[in-house]
């Protein structure tokens, strides 16, 4: 592309590349009687998405994360001993990182994104499985929580006197990772950022956001030296949780996650400057000596 000097032009197909490492998609809900019965109505569809090979888990084997973004909806009406007396159904697909997690609880699909797929692929695939739960046998089902959230990594490595905000906002806008360093450098006694952790929550009319930003100081090794580093996190959880059931009667699970995703896709847009920008949509080979973690997108 040429010089960018409006980010609202740029859209998704023109970036050829990205930072993306993780997308996670779920959907919490109550009221089914029996996982097992569910599991048999979904197998046969999953194996025919591709997602053929299956194990079985104890929920509380799962490491759950109540601190985590994405909140656990079910846990405000259900105890901490039920939900893990339960089992946990994973689906895998072997031609990649991808699996279905399914449990009397809640659905997830959890994408890799190392080998790249349009969201819509992703999008299409959950709204189909999400549905046939919903629509399913088990007529007491009520969903609680629907949401998409997004994680792009990042490395910034260099001297350590060039560690500090004035390099991360040739890739991030200022207010997004500045603050702890502003922090940092106003304490009297000399002190060094060693771990940030960041969690903003936003409402777009119906739409909830959380946008989390982790700094992690540490040292990268190159080749038989080690350089300092900054690993940059940048997570958007787009959810929907209030009055659920009324909002899917209106419009569908493919058009709600279309709607996160436009969202999430502006957030991100709005996030990253246009110097970076510019490099992720270029469709030359991406080069820059101070990063790690940029990926050619691979759509397939």
């Amino acid at each position: 592309m040429g010089s960018i000097i409006d980010k609202s032009v740029i859209k998704r197909e023109d970036f050829h590349h990205n930072f993306l490492t993780k997308g996670i998609i779920r959907l919490d809900y109550v009221g089914i009687i029996d996982i097992k019965d569910t599991i048999k109505e979904l197998s046969s569809y999953l194996h025919e998405k591709g997602y053929t090979e299956e194990s079985e888990y104890n929920i509380n084997e799962l490491s759950i994360k109540l601190s985590d973004p994405i909140k656990i909806e079910t846990m405000k009406s259900i105890s901490t001993e039920e939900f893990t007396r339960n089992k946990s159904y994973k689906f895998f697909n072997p031609n990649d990182k991808n699996y279905f997690e399914i449990t009397k609880f809640f659905i997830t699909l959890v994408i890799d994104y190392s080998t790249y797929k349009s969201s819509d692929y992703y999008i299409d695939l959950f709204a189909g499985i999400s549905e046939k739960i919903l629509s399913s046998k088990d007529t007491f089902i009520k969903p609680l929580r629907i949401g998409q959230r997004k994680i792009n990594s990042l490395v910034i490595f260099g001297r350590e006197s060039d560690l500090k905000k004035e390099m991360i906002s040739n890739y991030f806008e200022t207010p997004y990772f500045s603050a702890p360093f502003e922090i940092s450098s106003k304490i009297g006694t000399p002190s060094e950022l060693i771990v940030h952790n960041a969690v903003d929550t936003l409402n777009f009319d119906d739409i909830s956001v959380n946008i989390t930003r982790n700094i992690s100081k540490g040292l990268l090794r190159i080749r038989e030296s080690k350089k300092s580093a900054l690993r940059l996190l940048f997570d958007i959880d787009c959810y929907l949780s209030e009055d659920l059931q009324d909002v899917l009667n209106d419009r569908s699970i493919k058009a709600t996650l279309t709607a996160f995703n436009k969202l999430n896709f502006d957030l991100y847009k709005n996030a990253i400057t246009l110097e970076f920008i510019q490099k992720l949509t270029s469709d030359e080979e991406f080069s820059d000596s101070n990063i790690i973690g940029v990926r050619r997108n691979n759509f397939g």
